[in-house]
């Protein structure tokens, strides 16, 4: 599972690279020095912590990252940049168990501060990850106990983010500004800088981030199994039971689909329609939040590529589906709360004939690996390919990767 994280990571970042966004920020941090720290990509920037905040940002610049449904963090983007942020040679068995500790500790976070977090407006790749990144850090590194403690009261201190920054070139950031921070974290901590070490009882945390204190109490060891779930279409994971339903409907659709009469209902959970607040997105970043853009694009595409949100937005056809589809919000699960929980409906009103319904309780395919893991692989290899088409050469960063046999099985072949 973590391999398939670190190769997805890394192949969506080189999509990523392609992105206006990120182009800005490499013209911010950029080095001509010789001896420079270098990005993924090969470009020369100020420092390392430039370098992973660079990657970082790469890595969520598309929304193709893959997602831990326990956190509602996208950790990938925030994990594999921080651990592979210099150019030291890592062993793949050190830099899998790292991950597994980064993925733990974002658990347990995740466990005590409760759906509220999220609920609050904080992103959670930017606060939750931060800190997992930070605690896969100090594995790899074997950092002391002391230095641990500290570690992460410097790491809390720079942790942030917004939901209101959904939408902008700012939440790609998050990812980078985590990655760097926990780079931070850790040589100040090992330099003998210390933070508080009660944070998780103070009553800031209480008030700020999430749940009361009492949570903390519970020691139960969180579970890594069935995480990092493996985005399939560049958008906010939020709308993707909800794209997947438009496809269910759309093959009895067919000349229906851009009638002007037929019109579209769409059910989601309170959770996903908080997030997925652009109803009609005048940006191709603003475009991945939308669940009435995203719908569009399957219904009138039956697919939804990378440059559907980049270069190739809008799609005026899409657009004009989009105005036609109403979105409803249904009943908060029991279960849960998080962006990854309640079922989609999507309903098709054709004049003069039944409506088409489809239910989505799950996100499609994921267990079923054989189909699953062929799609996977054609996405990592559709976006490394991107990166070859818009730059002329291959991915520098796979030059990290080739090394590690269960990595490298996910990538493409020579």
């Amino acid at each position: 599972m973590f391999s398939r994280s670190i190769a997805d990571t890394l192949a969506v970042a080189a999509a990523g690279f392609c992105t206006v966004g990120v182009r800005r920020a490499l013209d911010s941090f950029r080095s001509d020095l010789p001896n420079s720290p270098r990005n993924w990509e090969g470009g020369g920037c100020q420092s390392w912590d430039d370098a992973a905040m660079v990657n970082g940002m790469a890595c969520h610049a598309l929304d193709f990252d893959d997602l831990d449904p326990v956190s509602s963090a996208h950790l990938g983007s925030v994990l594999v940049p921080a651990l592979l942020a210099t150019e030291a040679l890592v062993e793949e068995d050190a830099l899998l168990e790292a991950v597994k500790a980064g993925y733990g500790v974002a658990a347990k976070l995740a466990g005590w501060l409760g759906p509220d977090h999220y609920r609050r407006g904080w992103h959670a790749t930017s606060t939750i990850g931060s800190l997992a990144a930070f605690a896969a850090l100090a594995r790899l590194k074997g950092l002391s106990r002391e230095a641990f403690g500290h570690g992460i009261g410097l790491t809390v201190a720079q942790a942030g983010g917004m939901q209101a920054n959904f939408g902008s070139m700012a939440k790609a950031l998050h990812a980078g500004f985590a990655a760097a921070a926990a780079l931070r974290a850790i040589r100040l901590a090992e330099c003998g800088v210390t933070g508080g070490h009660d944070f998780l009882s103070h009553d800031n945390w209480r008030l700020n981030f999430g749940q009361a204190p009492d949570k903390l109490a519970d020691d139960t060891a969180p579970s890594v199994k069935h995480r990092a779930l493996v985005k399939l279409y560049p958008c906010c994971f939020a709308a993707h039971r909800a794209v997947a339903a438009a496809a269910a409907v759309r093959p009895s659709l067919q000349r229906h689909i851009l009638n002007p009469e037929t019109h579209f209902i769409l059910t989601l959970p309170p959770s996903a329609r908080r997030v997925l607040r652009f109803s009609s997105p005048t940006s191709a970043l603003e475009a991945a939040f939308s669940a009435e853009y995203c719908c569009a694009l399957m219904l009138v595409s039956g697919k939804l590529d990378i440059a559907d949100f980049d270069e190739a937005f809008p799609n005026a056809s899409a657009l004009d589906v989009a105005s036609r589809i109403t979105v409803e919000t249904g009943h908060e699960p029991q279960s849960g709360g998080g962006i990854e929980s309640g079922p989609a409906r999507f309903a098709a009103l054709v004049p003069g004939a039944p409506p088409l319904i489809h239910d989505q309780p799950d996100m499609p395919k994921a267990d079923d690996p054989l189909s699953f893991d062929g799609e996977v692989k054609a996405k990592i290899a559709a976006c490394l390919h991107r990166f070859e088409e818009k730059s002329g050469r291959e991915f520098p960063a796979l030059n990290l990767v080739r090394r590690w046999p269960t990595v490298a099985a996910w990538l493409p072949t020579k």
